[in-house]
């Protein structure tokens, strides 16, 4: 049985492979995605239109969700429940996850960790958030 990415390009496209999504990375200066799987291989995304560069505000939602609301004014939600794991697990305490701030300019989401910052900057909340609340 293949395995299937689903990838959720500027909110315009979603695609569905056979092969497995490894990471991307946004190129401002060319406003494209770049997306390599697990065979190796990578595609270029061509995105168009402008990629949000900061937050103007966000709210705390149930079940560890974010709402966010981008600089061109789309409000999106950003599931964290799968991302509860590793450096980001004393999130799990709903406590700690509700001290999440805005950081770098209105560029990043973050929480004090130890001696620093766990972050997630604006590109990949975008990239790997929601129109409607899922």
């Amino acid at each position: 049985m293949n395995q299937h990415s689903k990838l959720n390009l500027y909110n315009r496209v979603v695609i569905v492979l056979d092969k497995t999504f490894v990471s991307d990375k946004y190129d401002a200066s060319t406003n494209s995605l770049t997306v390599e799987f697990s065979d190796g291989t990578a595609h270029i995304y061509d995105l168009g239109g402008k990629i949000p560069s900061q937050l103007l505000s966000f709210k705390v939602q149930d079940n560890y969700i974010l709402q966010l609301e981008f600089d061109n004014h789309e409000i999106k939600y950003y599931n964290m429940i799968n991302r509860l794991t590793g450096i980001f697990s004393f999130l799990e305490d709903i406590e700690e996850f509700k001290k999440v701030q805005l950081i770098q300019n209105n560029r990043a989401i973050g929480w004090q960790y130890q001696n620093g910052i766990v972050d997630f900057w604006v590109d990949s909340l975008y990239f790997h958030s929601y129109s409607t609340k899922s």
